[in-house]
């Protein structure tokens, strides 16, 4: 069992209920005091499932998709559940309950005003074996046939169970009793956000038990009552996983094992028999003597019978037997025929019943030799041995007429479910043509469609054609536009740079570029003029001393010579220093 602190369950609770006082690990839960007129029970065990059961769970209960099952703390009642979670017993699952809860318990539980939770374990099986029976003979699964059939009887504080209503009583086989079934509960949670159970999930202390109105075109159950009357099913052998899927009551998907039609008949069979072996036997009443003649011809009539017995266990299996028509015994011929039993030893030793010879399917013919006792060993050898013990009780007649009525019944559902399929046949068949007609259309609008599809796609691939060819052209005028700009380009280089000259050689010969070097030259001069007398100055020549107010630019600039003398008296300068040159230079010496 799952300590406090690896609990999800508790840990979940106890913060819920976080405001109450604090339970002991060994203390029952049990309401308070305030909640005792809203809670008129509660349970007092706790749940002995262990970790290990959820798995079992899962897989018998089947909540492998949508569903959280959880081991409750050994603090957790089943009468309050964590949030989100709902109480179910293990043997309820035994007793065939699934999740999800069919929608016919849900529905029934609905119209009660109980949880599902509430119910014993037998109930479950009770009902989905009157489901299955409902379902069996074509009846829907509504509470206005549930509440004429079930009855509600109170089994304790909160719990409730079903047995039938007055005299129906065809459904048997269920535990008398589950031992310690309210300890083994578990909590369940659907991730279904929108109504996932479909019913009501609180627990109640009442439940509602008036029989709902009749619903419009609801058929009548008076065929089903007379069908079930005087007859006996088995509980456990209806609520068996193949049926429960068969008829959606479970999703595990297992396959319907045997034939329908015989598993659900074989129970009236045996009923019937059982009650026929169980009846006391009729009195035996003196009849009158018969004349001498009469039993004359019986005797004659049964040693012929006994010499084609005999007749026909002799001959070879290899030679081909004719049918004739078998005659029709009358009732006097029947009651007179020996029974199967026989007596073994003398007078003195007393009477006990011998088992009928075994059947040999070569010799033994109902067709030969249509006797009552040849009846009773063909039904004993088709029968199973459970069985035999209730054939060798019953009379002929009676095994012969419950044969009888049994192959009348297996005949008649043959013929019924024949029909049936014609009709289902015929119907398919309508459905088949309307099919066709509908696939013949289906066709034509696909090839309109595929036409259509067709001429679109030319269109679309002419169109494509001729954008491609406009992109090429408006490629190529692309092209002729660059190289065009290209050669503008280069001509502006070349006549940007043409100008620049041309302005270059206008500005200097411009009156304003004169200016411009005017200025700039008499700056020059005007700064190393300036700085002549700095340096005057600064060699010990200050002003005090050296007074030098005759010392000025302006006139200095004014007496300037012009270029043109400035060139001329540079040319005469060159030539006196040509001059002077040459007299320091002697010629040189022819000689040298």
């Amino acid at each position: 069992m799952s300590s406090p602190s690896t609990s999800l369950v508790g840990s979940t609770a106890e913060s819920i209920d976080s405001a109450s006082p604090i339970i002991q690990a060994g203390e029952p839960w049990l309401p308070e005091p305030g909640e005792l007129p809203t809670t008129p029970w509660y349970e007092e065990k706790a749940s002995t499932l262990r970790l290990s059961d959820i798995s079992i769970v899962k897989e018998k209960g089947g909540t492998m998709g949508k569903f959280e099952v959880v081991i409750p703390h050994p603090d957790e009642r089943a009468h309050r559940p964590p949030p989100g979670f709902h109480t179910f017993y293990m043997n309820q699952i035994e007793m065939g309950l699934r999740f999800p809860i069919p929608r016919f318990i849900a529905a029934f539980c609905r119209h009660i005003s109980l949880s599902p939770s509430q119910l014993a374990p037998n109930s479950y099986s009770f009902l989905l074996a009157l489901a299955v029976l409902l379902s069996y003979h074509r009846l829907p699964l509504i509470p206005y046939y549930a509440m004429q059939l079930v009855q509600i009887k109170r089994l304790g504080p909160g719990k409730f169970y079903l047995s039938h209503k007055g005299d129906h009583s065809f459904i048997k086989g269920n535990p008398s009793s589950h031992k310690g079934w309210m300890s083994r509960f578990f909590f369940v949670k659907c991730d279904v956000m929108r109504d996932p159970w479909k019913c009501e999930m609180h627990w109640r202390d009442s439940a509602v038990t008036l029989t709902p109105g009749t619903p419009d075109r609801a058929p009548s159950l008076t065929p089903f009552l007379e069908a079930m009357h005087g007859n006996s099913y088995s509980a456990p052998e209806l609520i068996k996983e193949d049926l429960l899927c068969f008829y959606k009551f479970s999703r595990k998907g297992v396959e319907l094992v045997g034939d329908l039609d015989e598993r659900m008949g074989k129970a009236e069979l045996l009923r019937a028999m059982q009650e026929a072996a169980a009846a006391p036997p009729p009195k035996s009443t003196k009849r009158k003597a018969s004349p001498t003649g009469e039993k004359e011809a019986r005797g004659e009539r049964r040693k012929k019978a006994g010499a084609s017995t005999s007749v026909a266990r002799t001959e070879e299996p290899s030679k081909p037997k004719q049918a004739p028509t078998p005659p029709t015994p009358s009732s006097e011929e029947a009651l007179d025929v020996p029974p199967v039993t026989a007596t073994v030893g003398g007078p003195s030793s007393g009477k006990r019943l011998e088992q009928p010879p075994p059947f040999d399917p070569s010799k033994d013919s109902l067709i030969e030799s249509p006797c009552p006792v040849a009846a009773t060993r063909y039904i004993c050898n088709m029968a199973p041995d459970r069985d035999i013990r209730v054939l060798r009780k019953a009379r002929n007649a009676d095994v012969v007429g419950h044969f009888s009525s049994h192959a009348a019944a297996r005949l008649t559902k043959a013929h019924q479910k024949m029909n049936a399929s014609r009709d289902q046949f015929d119907k398919a068949m309508g459905q088949h043509a309307e099919v066709l007609a509908r696939l013949e259309e289906l066709e034509t609008l696909r090839s309109r469609e595929q036409e259509a599809a067709a001429a679109q796609r030319e269109a679309l691939e002419a169109q494509l054609v001729a954008e491609r060819e406009a992109h090429e052209a408006e490629k190529a005028a692309r092209e002729m536009l660059e190289a065009e700009l290209e050669d503008v380009k280069s001509r502006a280089a070349r006549d940007a740079e043409r100008l620049k000259l041309e302005g270059r050689e206008e500005f200097l010969k411009s009156s304003e570029f004169d200016t411009l070097l005017g200025k700039k030259a008499g700056g020059f001069f005007k700064n190393g003029f300036l700085g002549c007398v700095a340096q005057w100055r600064a060699n010990d020549y200050s002003e005090d001393e050296h007074p030098a107010p005759f010392l000025n630019v302006q006139q200095a600039i004014a007496e300037m010579p012009d270029e043109e003398d400035a060139q001329e008296e540079g040319e005469d300068e060159e030539e006196e220093e040509g001059a002077v040159g040459s007299e320091a230079t002697p010629p040189s010496s022819p000689l040298s």
